[in-house]
């Protein structure tokens, strides 16, 4: 043990955005006697910006999706400080292209692509019971016959926009997603929005008001790193904390924002007494899965200006001949696109996901170009000299032990037992209604899982449930 026991109001289990605009709240409404716990050795959570030869990037978050009803957006934007990402991404200037080194039409691929994409959209979305490759896969086939569409462009889109999907929910296959948990997604405006200069970091400033000194918020201030929380112990009306290094910590409301990775793997352990039968299924139902990116920056740009996004697209045939011969290992068939990076005209950003994304991240540097630079190769070797990259970074949230993935959905599983993110977040109350343990994270939001957005308004929500209960005595 590390002396007495430290009696606060508040404990905040995790530093990321959730955990982080909690404490805001709670400090600008007077509640000052706090303190956060944060496993790691840094603030941020799954936001982690960093350098690449002097190239912001951002390792976890990066895009803003949506500019209505968005905290990130209503932060930032008067600032000045975001910029459209869509004149970068146009489906124009994407790059199809499979292992043979053939090149597709990109209005003909975008044409069928868009109407597939809009079978996620179909109001009879919500009324599915299954998965959704239940739902998508037989519609998939009966608009590949109708419409005559080649078979090897047909088996090139399936697996792609499987791929995709992989990122979008990281999940490994679409039998993970329940079908309806898909449409509770709200996606309010088509808008992606990216930082100018400074990357995702720049959100804590401004929920601290850093901007504004001498208004700052001093949350910085209330943080303690290298604490990692073992143990969760309602007793009666008080929780007890504990610490990995011994440390013991005592509050009237503890509020937890681990991520739904940490929590299914140590929720057991962690809470004493055992949680709540509903709160157990629902960590266990959620989906929780991993997406890996891997930013190659090039000593100059290769590819044309015109074009600023490649895409594999393997028939059945490609992707087995592919598997059967690679040299480096057939794990970069997972990668769902080279995305550019708004910081660089120089640098590309491959997204992994599947299977393959926790095997990435096993991988050495030199392994994964290797296997990247095979794929590339492949794709665009014949028409373009591709370039080895100078330097490469890539992400490692699914082996990290205090994140184990990305982001998390809702599940086929989740959808069958009709559990929601509501009862995820439901409190812990003592006997007289006291609300103990608390939950936040984006894992808890209703409409906005999987989002920075959502994570912060939800520390925003549990904070806020804090504040009313003590204005109440």
């Amino acid at each position: 043990m590390t002396g007495d026991p430290q009696k606060h109001r508040v404990v905040i289990i995790g530093a990321g955005v959730s955990g982080f605009s909690a404490a805001a709240t709670l400090l600008e409404n007077d509640v000052s006697d706090i303190v956060v716990l944060e496993a790691s050795s840094r603030i941020g959570g799954r936001i982690h910006t960093v350098e690449l030869g002097g190239i912001t990037v951002d390792l976890g978050a990066e895009t803003i999706n949506g500019n209505v009803d968005n905290a990130v957006y209503e932060l930032a934007n008067p600032q000045e400080l975001l910029a459209s990402f869509k004149p970068f991404t146009h489906p124009d200037m994407n790059i199809y292209a499979n292992t043979s080194g053939h090149i597709f039409n990109t209005a003909e691929i975008n044409s069928l692509a868009n109407k597939l994409y809009a079978m996620f959209k179909a109001e009879e979305l919500k009324n599915c019971n299954g998965s959704l490759s239940d739902y998508f896969y037989p519609r998939l086939d009966e608009f590949f016959r109708s419409n005559n569409v080649d078979t090897a462009i047909g088996e090139a889109l399936r697996y792609h926009i499987e791929q995709l999907k992989g990122v979008y929910y990281a999940v490994d296959t679409l039998d993970q997603l329940g079908a309806s948990g898909t449409t509770r997604y709200r996606m309010n405006e088509p808008v992606s929005l990216k930082w100018k200069v400074g990357g995702y970091k720049t959100i804590f400033d401004l929920i601290s008001k850093r901007f504004l000194s001498p208004d700052e918020i001093p949350v910085q201030s209330k943080i303690l790193l290298n604490k990692q929380v073992t143990r969760i112990e309602q007793q009666g009306s008080e929780v007890r904390v504990e610490t990995a290094d011994g440390s013991i910590y005592l509050a009237d409301h503890v509020i937890v924002t681990l991520p739904l990775g940490v929590l299914k793997d140590e929720a057991a352990q962690i809470f004493h007494p055992p949680l709540p039968e509903r709160k157990a299924a629902a960590i266990k139902a959620l989906g929780f899965g991993g997406v890996v990116k891997v930013f190659m920056l090039f000593p100059e740009r290769w590819w044309p200006t015109d074009k600023n996004i490649i895409t594999p697209l393997f028939s059945q045939k490609e992707l087995e001949d592919f598997k059967a011969n690679s040299v480096h290992g057939h794990w970069s068939a997972s990668t769902a696109v080279f995305k550019p990076v708004i910081s660089s005209n120089r640098m590309l950003c491959a997204w992994i996901s599947g299977p393959s994304a926790l095997h990435v991240e096993t991988l050495s540097n030199d392994e994964i170009e290797e296997g990247l630079m095979e794929l590339l190769n492949r794709l665009l070797g014949r028409t373009l000299k591709v370039m080895k990259p100078e330097r490469i970074l890539r992400s490692d949230w699914c082996n990290n032990p205090f994140f184990k993935g990305t982001y998390s959905y809702l599940s086929a599983v989740s959808d069958r037992q009709n559990i929601t993110n509501d009862d995820l977040r439901q409190p812990i109350l003592d006997a007289n209604d006291k609300p103990v343990v608390l939950f936040a994270g984006e894992a808890t939001h209703p409409c906005y899982q999987s989002t920075v957005h959502g994570a912060i308004e939800t520390g925003r929500r549990e904070a806020n449930t804090i504040i009313d209960y003590l204005n109440k005595l």
